[in-house]
């Protein structure tokens, strides 16, 4: 609490605020058991957020995100942690139509992920956006602007440029890792262009943007339908 106090000038109200959301996410990975911030993975943060930021007000939402990324940011400033995790929290949208679904359920994703057919290049490569969209929350003009050199297969790790150009390292889940490195392989045209993902069809280069990576996410979700 100090530090949220005298390092993020923060104020009483805001820390007391933020306690039950940290507790909760820490009670949602380890239970009861011991509490070890180095076994956390991205993962763990998106999905804390995908099931509790839909039960709550915009606002609270928003809280919850702002909670999580202080707390990690401050694990990572006493070393408990490595990567900045912070990065992985998931933007909450202050949705002015409370009829637009909040987000896509877990089963909802599953069904979608195991309804793209991977023995085509495009369905691989399809497979791996949205396996990035889902499991580290990114964004979708995050996604198209990933390219060869951000992913580091050593050591584990994707370096995403963010809005403002910053750069955030996210932790590789293995099946992510495996995805894309089954695109890369058995479904990427071959190109000059740096870009991990490629359009399909000519000119066969990087999506021109988020609503490229977009479009890939609102088709894949159509044709899981029913």
């Amino acid at each position: 609490m100090a530090y949220l106090r005298e390092a993020r000038a923060l104020a009483t109200a805001t820390i007391v605020n933020y306690v039950p959301f940290v507790r909760g996410f820490l009670e949602d990975c380890f239970g009861k058991g011991r509490v070890t911030l180095s076994r956390l993975c991205a993962g763990d943060v998106v999905r804390f957020v995908q099931r509790q930021a839909p039960r709550l007000q915009p606002k609270r939402a928003k809280l919850l995100t702002a909670a999580l990324r202080s707390f990690l940011r401050y694990a990572r400033y006493r070393g408990d942690i490595t990567l900045d995790l912070a990065a992985a929290v998931p933007v909450v949208a202050n949705w002015s139509m409370p009829s637009i679904p909040r987000g896509i359920a877990p089963d909802q994703t599953r069904q979608l992920l195991a309804s793209i057919d991977q023995r085509s290049a495009t369905g691989r490569r399809d497979y791996a956006i949205l396996l990035l969209l889902a499991r580290l929350g990114l964004r979708s003009g995050e996604v198209a602007s990933l390219e060869l050199d951000d992913i580091d297969w050593s050591a584990g790790r994707l370096s995403v440029r963010g809005k403002s150009g910053q750069r955030n390292e996210l932790p590789l889940p293995a099946d992510v890792g495996k995805a894309i490195a089954t695109y890369l392989i058995r479904g990427r045209p071959r190109s000059t262009c740096s870009r991990v993902f490629l359009r399909a069809r000519a000119p066969i280069t990087g999506f021109s943007g988020a609503s490229g990576v977009g479009s890939v996410d609102a088709l894949q979700r159509r044709e899981s339908r029913p």
